[in-house]
């Protein structure tokens, strides 16, 4: 997968390796459990994964860009 960051001082481009993403979330989720130790990504950063997914779907239904704050 690639994925194109744009920034106004130019186009960083990250490439990842193919994986089961879903597989190795649900192994650390498991892992977790067992050891009882926190999951590595927070609650702050699962809400802040939502509201870029929402501005994703308001820009494909709009056609327009969709500003996020670093609130």
């Amino acid at each position: 997968m690639t994925v194109e960051h744009r920034t106004p001082s130019g186009v960083e481009v990250v490439e990842f390796p193919p994986c089961f993403q879903f597989a190795l979330q649900l192994q650390h989720l498991c892992e977790c459990l067992a050891e009882e130790r926190e999951h590595r990504i927070t609650t702050e950063h699962s809400v802040a994964q939502m509201r870029v997914l929402d501005a994703v779907k308001e820009s494909m239904e709009t056609g327009r860009t969709v500003e996020l704050s670093n609130s």
